[in-house]
């Protein structure tokens, strides 16, 4: 019940015009392709219902890559299940993901797409560690905007430090730090095929 290839579409979706032919952004479509895709997938989950709900009502930069984590796990052969959020610090989590008895708590956070800052992860993973229980599995997914790759430092490297001093910290209530970057060319890149 989204018009999401409206051209007054939300502004997350990329729909703009690129050149003076009035072509759009290559990512409009493929954004909205993958939407489709992953609501597809997830259909017989046990939060369908809330995913849509986000995708309806919340803010869809959030939603989408929350909705693109669970298929992650969707993809190892784990349930979904989501709910309204608690608004409880320690139980206050996007999902979890659960497989037979094993159950894992996912908190998502997409980093702003804004200036880049050396510790502007690490604050904002160790903000979101505050909303996984103490006591279960948990793993933090962590966005990184796109942008940031064109600065000219090694992504992997610095990931890999940001993973280190979350870890170092002492954090006892996640098992698992996951980075995704979606990468943006503009231009045919050879080792990929375009």
């Amino acid at each position: 019940q989204k018009p999401y290839f409206a051209k007054d579409t939300d502004p997350f979706l990329g729909a703009r015009v690129v050149n003076e032919r009035g072509d759009f952004w290559y990512g409009f479509p493929l954004r909205v392709i993958l939407i489709g895709e992953t609501l597809f997938l997830l259909r017989n989950c046990t939060g369908f219902a809330e995913i849509c709900r986000r995708l309806k009502e919340r803010d869809l930069r959030s939603s989408y890559y929350e909705m693109l984590a669970a298929k992650i796990f969707f993809r190892a052969g784990f349930d979904i299940e989501m709910w309204p959020a608690k608004q409880k610090l320690g139980d206050d989590f996007d999902f979890t993901a659960v497989r037979k008895r094993f159950a894992i708590n996912v908190e998502v956070t997409a980093l702003k797409e804004k200036e880049f800052y050396e510790k502007t992860a690490i604050n904002a993973i160790n903000w979101k560690r505050r909303q996984l229980p103490k006591d279960k599995p948990a793993v933090i997914f962590c966005v990184i905007p796109a942008q940031w790759e064109t600065l000219g430092f090694g992504m992997n490297e610095w990931t890999a430090n940001v993973a280190n001093e979350f870890f170092l910290s002492g954090s006892r209530r996640v098992n698992r730090l996951m980075f995704y970057l979606e990468r943006h060319s503009d231009a045919p890149v050879q080792e990929y095929g375009g």
